[in-house]
């Protein structure tokens, strides 16, 4: 159980990134709904496995904590101010789950 607690956050990320991937007609516009880019949906894509990658590895787990706290604290301010407080709970909830991907005391 305690080994399977550090991948609960690549978990999270790779399966975001799934859904973006394979989203429904909905999922496609609703970047333009929230007054992003055409592209913005791709560069999430590419964010959102990268960040699982780096999640995954015990190497590279600092790092990736590091690019998805950014990211996620960047989502979350980004709906807070266009009101989208229900697209800001899932960024918080992911935020607090990062801790568990770092190394705790040996």
């Amino acid at each position: 159980m305690i080994a399977i607690l550090p991948l609960l956050p690549a978990a999270a990320f790779s399966t975001a990134a799934a859904m973006h991937l394979f989203a429904t007609p909905r999922g496609r516009t609703l970047p333009a709904e929230l007054g992003l880019g055409p592209a913005a949906q791709k560069l999430t894509i590419i964010i959102l496995f990268a960040t699982g990658m780096l999640l995954a590895a015990p190497q590279f787990r600092v790092a990736g904590v590091l690019v998805a706290s950014v990211m996620m604290s960047v989502v979350a301010i980004a709906m807070l101010m266009r009101n989208k407080y229900d697209y800001a709970i899932p960024a918080l909830l992911v935020i607090a789950t990062l801790p568990l991907a770092l190394p705790g005391p040996q």
